[in-house]
């Protein structure tokens, strides 16, 4: 490779005063030697030189090699352009919507509370916003990709909810205020975040009903049904096993005089309110397949009937046995009424495992 300049001089001083070239160096530059490279400062100001590296095999016509600068590895580059728009705004808006209905709705929400506070079957009503919140949390990940498209047709959905909330707070009726509060939380999901995002949140929103206690002109009639029905079976179990025992409606009779009743909580029916919220969720996310769900969630009527059947039939037994007060009252009734969940419970998750044994999980 032939040399870059010729033989090495050492540059005159020039007399007169230094004149600085474009280049950068002090004089003008000779002839004969390459120009001296200029000295490039950062982007940032700091003063500090960038690297120049040569080019391997690239030389000028007249021997002189090219030259190109390359930014240090620690350089920073900030953007020039501005980012996207951020959410806060959107956000503070929707939670200050949302503040506003749970404020509108505060009447019902206490109207509920006292149902909640006054039939223990129907306590379970505080813990469903809770577990809806949990279901709306575990959700996150899935929704990262649903587009946010405001539709005015929400609006109307929640026109309707406060018309029905009017209405139920003119008659009254705590299931109708309940039922336009979730209503209302769905109508202002969809005007909001669109239909998409009100199908996303589809779970979480429905889930909310259970915290609607139901009407007690459906409910009274079932349970005095169902009172009769299990004092029947109970009286025709017990016979074959030898206790002397009469019926009357729902009151049992003992050889010893003795009497009883079937209260409300071993109808079935409250078993049956109480249960279904555990299994809609055990089935959700235990279960992947449509049918099993539905089987789930059907199965807790016979469980919660048979459950409450074996509860009368021990607490005869034990009555016949150490007199009604000892079996009716105190601890001895409390052990029963618990037992009867956990064995419902746990046959729930027997029937939850049987039903993903025989539908295997989709691919």
């Amino acid at each position: 490779m032939s040399s870059l300049a010729g033989p090495r001089r050492r540059a005159r001083r020039p007399q007169g005063p230094a004149r600085r070239s474009l280049s950068g160096g002090r004089g003008a530059p000779s002839a004969g030697r390459p120009r001296s490279r200029p000295r490039v400062l950062d982007r940032g100001g700091s003063g500090a030189p960038l690297s120049a590296t040569p080019r391997r095999g690239t030389q000028d016509r007249g021997g002189i090699c090219r030259w190109y600068v390359r930014p240090p590895m620690n350089e920073q580059v900030l953007p020039t352009t501005p980012g996207p728009p951020g959410d806060r705004p959107a956000l503070t808006r929707e939670t200050v919507l949302f503040a506003a209905l749970l404020l509108v709705f505060a009447p019902a929400i206490a109207a509920m509370a006292q149902v909640w506070n006054r039939f223990d079957y129907l306590s379970h009503g505080y813990l469903v916003p809770l577990v809806s919140l949990w279901a709306f949390l575990r959700e996150r990940p899935l929704r990262r990709d649903v587009p946010v498209a405001p539709d005015l047709r929400g609006a109307l959905l929640v026109g309707v909810a406060l018309l029905v909330y009017l209405g139920g707070l003119a008659g009254k009726v705590v299931s109708l205020q309940g039922i336009a509060f979730v209503t209302a939380v769905a109508g202002l999901t969809w005007l909001l975040r669109g239909p998409a995002w009100l199908r996303a949140v589809a779970f979480p929103a429905s889930y909310l009903v259970f915290m609607v206690p139901p009407p007690s002109s459906w409910i009274t009639p079932l349970i005095v049904e169902l009172q009769v029905y299990v004092s029947s079976a109970a009286v025709f179990l017990l016979t074959g096993i030898g206790v002397e025992i009469a019926r009357d409606g729902n009151i049992l009779s003992l050889a010893s005089g003795e009497s009883m009743f079937v209260a409300e909580a071993c109808s079935g029916v409250t078993s049956v309110i109480t249960l279904t919220p555990l299994a809609v969720v055990m089935a959700a996310y235990s279960l992947r397949r449509a049918l099993p769900r539905v089987v789930l969630v059907i199965g807790v009527i016979p469980l919660a009937m048979t459950g409450n059947l074996t509860r009368v039939l021990a607490t005869v037994i034990l009555a016949d046995r150490y007199g009604v007060p000892w079996a009716t009252e105190g601890p001895v009734h409390d052990l029963l009424g618990i037992s009867t969940y956990v064995v419902a419970c746990l046959g729930m998750l027997g029937l939850a495992a049987l039903l993903r044994r025989a539908s295997p999980a989709r691919s």
